[in-house]
C-alpha cells in the first residue's frame, strides 16, 4: 500500500506545483464517487477522489457501505498527507488525527489509513499486522440504512454535472467510533481494543449491522458482547 500511496501523493503535489485545481485535485468539496462504480478511463483525471475510490476496490470482500467509509478515511487522510495544512487537517477524519506516538515513532504510511486510534496506538507498540485482521467479520460500520442511503447527487466543480457522493450525515457517522465494532477475537492481540470500541462474538450477523432498510426507523442495532 506504501509504494502507490507515495507515487500518488508525489504526482498530486506535482499537479499542484504546476497550478493544478487545488480544490478539484484535493476533493476539497466531497469526494467523487464516480470510480467507485465503474472503472478508469482515458482522460479520467487523477485527484484524491479516483486515488481513494480505486484504493477501495481491492478491499472488495468488505460490504459496500464499509468500503464508502474507508473511501471517506481514505480521501480525508490523502487530502492532509499531500497538502499538510490548518485547511487539510480540518477536513481530516477526528479518528485519523495523528497520535503523539506516530509523530515520533517511525512507521509504514499504510498504519496511518487504520480508522481506529486505539488500534494505531497497539501497532506502534508492536502489535501484529491489523491488515491480516480485516475481513467482512472482523469489524462492521453500524450505519444501519444501508448504502444507498450514505449517497447522493451533488454538483462539486461550478459548472459540472451532477455526481455521486458522501452524504454528510453519513460522514459525520463515519468519524464516531461509538459506530464501529470489531469481532471478540481482536482482543487477543489489541487487548486495549474494548477500552475504546465495542465489540462482537460470532453469532452477530452482518446484516443485522448493515441492513438494506432504506432509512426505516424500525431498525435497531444487534446486542452488543462489550461495551466501555
Amino acid at each position: 500500500m506504501g509504494n502507490p500511496m507515495l507515487s500518488f501523493c508525489q504526482l498530486a503535489r506535482s499537479q499542484i506545483a504546476a497550478n493544478g485545481n487545488v480544490t478539484n485535485i484535493l476533493a476539497l468539496r466531497g469526494v467523487d464517487l464516480t470510480l467507485f462504480f465503474r472503472e478508469r478511463c482515458m482522460g479520467d483525471p487523477h485527484t484524491v477522489s479516483t486515488w481513494a475510490c480505486e484504493w477501495i476496490k481491492a478491499w472488495d470482500f468488505l460490504s459496500p457501505v464499509t468500503q464508502l467509509a474507508a473511501i471517506h478515511y481514505g480521501a480525508s487522510f490523502m487530502r492532509w498527507y499531500i497538502l499538510p495544512c490548518a485547511q487539510t487537517y480540518a477536513t481530516l477524519s477526528p479518528l485519523l488525527r495523528p497520535l503523539k506516538e506516530q509523530l515520533n515513532i517511525p512507521h509504514p504510511v499504510s498504519l496511518d489509513l487504520v480508522h481506529l486510534p486505539v488500534v494505531r496506538q497497539a501497532l506502534l507498540a508492536g502489535a501484529k499486522s491489523w491488515i491480516d485482521r480485516v475481513t467482512p467479520d472482523s469489524q462492521h460500520f453500524n450505519w444501519g440504512r444501508g448504502s444507498r442511503a450514505a449517497i447522493m447527487n451533488a454538483v462539486l466543480e461550478p459548472g459540472s454535472r451532477p455526481v455521486k457522493t458522501l452524504k454528510p450525515e453519513f460522514v459525520a457517522q463515519c468519524d464516531l467510533v461509538s459506530n464501529w465494532t470489531l469481532h471478540e477475537s481482536v482482543v487477543d492481540d489489541y487487548p486495549d481494543v474494548p477500552k475504546e470500541v465495542r465489540l462482537h462474538g460470532d453469532d452477530a450477523d452482518p446484516a443485522r449491522f448493515e441492513p438494506e432498510t432504506d432509512g426505516r426507523e424500525d431498525y435497531r442495532p444487534p446486542e452488543l458482547t462489550a461495551w466501555s
